[in-house]
């Protein structure tokens, strides 16, 4: 007698029946999890541009600014998360110099913001010294909208230091 190896068709349904169940309580966690890295990245993102703006204004001895642009080589209005670009800011106007910026970063994922308010709401300027220029410290909001777990905070002291809060819930979207 021939011996037959294999599944039947019970143990196979039976099989996906677990899987099916495994993935579908699985999903939602997984969303999570990336919503949340997509905060945490974009949020180093910007520390980073801003420590380099603050480390640039030491090394050159000048203002050095930061502004939300959409095109990559003017400010503009409506957020940081369309990009953002870093330049020496030879006038002390948040203007970007004719020679181009020193740095352009581009839009963050599509369903995110980044806010800033009074006084960062278009621009962000270090003084050679590291300093915030006018000494003023504020706060940036980072959100991801219709997502109501977390979202972050980047805070900016007068003295240029930069830290991030995570949120939760969600708040100042």
């Amino acid at each position: 007698m021939n011996k037959q190896i294999g599944f039947t068709l019970v143990e196979l349904m039976i099989t996906l029946a677990i899987v099916a169940i495994v993935v579908t309580m699985g999903i939602p966690a997984f969303r999570t999890t990336i919503n949340e890295n997509r905060l945490t990245s974009s949020a180093n993102a910007f520390v980073g541009s801003l420590n380099l703006v603050r480390s640039e204004a030491i090394k050159r001895g000048t203002r050095v600014s930061l502004c939300s642009s959409a095109d990559g080589a003017t400010c503009s209005a409506g957020g940081y998360q369309q990009g953002w670009i870093l330049f020496v800011d030879t006038n002390n106007t948040c203007t970007p110099p004719a020679d181009g910026p020193l740095q352009v970063n581009e839009r963050l994922s599509s369903d995110l913001t980044l806010i800033g308010g009074n006084p960062f709401a278009t621009c962000i300027s270090y003084t050679a010294s590291g300093a915030i220029g006018g000494f003023i410290a504020g706060s940036l909001n980072l959100c991801k909208p219709n997502y109501s777990a977390s979202s972050r905070q980047v805070f900016i002291s007068s003295g240029g230091r930069v830290r991030i809060q995570r949120n939760e819930p969600a708040s100042g979207c």
